[in-house]
């Protein structure tokens, strides 16, 4: 065979290889191309989802899809209705995933769930009248007049297995628990402290009932119909594409609550100093500054409850992030480390979540004890933890990373009569001079290393 005939060959056979690779890919749909992806949620779960007066979606969770739809390009339409109806849809494949829900046994048997991508904290909200009582008082005697959750929603069926001999009452949404408790129809509640926090203050309803306890804390996970796998692979990996920053501006957006007052309150106030004589007047001023110092506790009560992590004590992820960015470092050293509980997942299975809360607690306690003056300090996740720290020497960091792992594996954990023995891998970041603008991300990356070399360690890195 001459050279003529082998390059005659070769080039046929390409051109049929390049129209056969052709013919494939332009049958393959971009993310555009696929029909919109209808998502369900609740019409009055404000701030995560609701309809607006206009009939609108809006929320934390909407944002989250609609953020999702600009990343990847393919249209997302919103289907928004009683909670109990936003999860038949997606059992029923009336919908193709639901936007965003926690896990639940029963739930299980019928939905698949992906990723989750946010986390929130729930309360038990109690009658001010009956605080005197005390909760644990309240919830073995059954509840009282009964406790609202939403129907078919997590909290109704987590406290009905932790707390069997409560009176639940249900409603269809958050929107008529919320009022049904502006209206004293039950004792207690339980809901989302965001939720609540939400409601009091957009409603302008003076708030009669107090968070006196942590129930759980839950992650949301987008869910599809069981065995659509497919879809849900699309929707985990095309997530990921989101980023730390979008997410924390879009909370940020929501979580910003402003105190309302009412519209009547200051015409009120002028017509009654109007009608009422001087013999009154004395008693009015006394009457505006108590209330004034109410309101002034009201406003620091819940700007704490904003930057507090409700379960340790300590600040939240916001609190933490906010300060991280307003930072002046002015060329200063500074550390940052991430550290979180190692095997965390295996305690939560063995023991339930209630234990894995109070392991939670207790690394929390450890950790913060001892730390330098100065020291910003958070919880940024389920079982996460992160703290900065300027103008320290590299070696200060190193003793302050392992001190943070001795306190915490040091002494056993007792769980349920069972003593456990709690490790947890660090990650530091180290500035000789530090950056303008410090992220969490390199500490992040060496706390998952510290996991990779054996866990229950650190790793420091110099960064510049």
């Amino acid at each position: 065979m001459n050279n003529t005939t082998c390059r005659f060959i070769f080039w046929a056979i390409s051109g049929i290889f390049f129209s056969f690779s052709s013919a494939i890919y332009a049958h393959e749909p971009s993310q555009s191309d696929l029909p919109p992806l209808t998502v369900s949620n609740s019409k009055a779960w404000k701030p995560f989802s609701y309809l607006d007066s206009n009939g609108d979606p809006k929320g934390i969770l909407i944002d989250f899809w609609k953020a999702y739809s600009n990343k990847t390009g393919r249209r997302v339409e919103f289907v928004l209705t009683d909670w109990s109806r936003s999860i038949e849809l997606v059992k029923n494949g009336e919908v193709d995933i639901h936007g965003g829900l926690a896990w639940s046994e029963p739930r299980d048997k019928f939905l698949d769930y992906g990723d989750e991508f946010l986390t929130v904290n729930s309360q038990i909200f109690l009658k001010q009248s009956l605080l005197k009582q005390g909760v644990d008082a309240f919830l073995e005697n059954g509840g009282g007049r009964g406790v609202g959750v939403v129907r078919d929603g997590f909290y109704g069926y987590y406290v009905s297995q932790q707390f069997p001999q409560l009176k639940l009452v249900e409603f269809d949404t958050n929107r008529d628990l919320m009022y049904a408790a502006f209206d004293e129809e039950v004792d207690a509640f339980i809901t989302d402290l965001q939720v609540a926090s939400f409601y009091t203050h957009t409603a302008s309803m003076p708030s009669k009932y107090a968070p006196v306890m942590h129930i759980h804390s839950v992650q949301l996970r987008p869910a599809v119909a069981e065995g659509n796998l497919e879809l849900l692979e699309s929707i985990n990996n095309s997530y990921g594409l989101l980023g730390i920053e979008t997410k924390e501006q879009i909370l940020n957006h929501w979580m910003h609550i402003e105190t309302v007052y009412p519209p009547y309150l200051f015409p009120g106030i002028a017509v009654f100093i109007i009608v009422m004589s001087s013999v009154y007047i004395v008693q009015l001023r006394k009457t505006v500054r108590a209330r004034t110092a109410e309101l002034e506790s009201a406003n620091e009560n819940l700007l704490r409850m904003t930057y507090t992590d409700s379960l340790t004590g300590i600040s939240n992820r916001r609190y933490f992030m906010q300060q991280l960015e307003q930072i002046e470092n002015s060329g200063q050293s500074a550390v940052v480390m991430v550290f979180d509980i190692d095997n965390f997942k295996v305690i939560n299975d063995s023991y339930g979540h209630m234990c894995g809360d109070e392991v939670i607690k207790e690394v929390a306690r450890r950790s913060g004890s001892g730390l330098p003056e100065g020291t910003l300090f958070a919880r940024i996740g389920g079982e996460e933890f992160a703290l900065y720290l300027r103008g320290i020497a590299c070696s200060d960091a190193e003793i302050v990373a392992d001190a943070l792992c001795h306190n915490v594996f040091h002494m056993p954990i007792e769980v349920e009569n069972e003593n456990l023995n709690i490790s947890i891998s660090v990650g530091c970041a180290f500035y000789s001079c530090a950056p303008k603008v410090i992220n969490i991300d390199a500490a992040d990356k060496l706390m998952y290393q510290a996991k990779q070399e054996g866990k229950n360690r650190y790793v420091l890195e110099i960064r510049n």
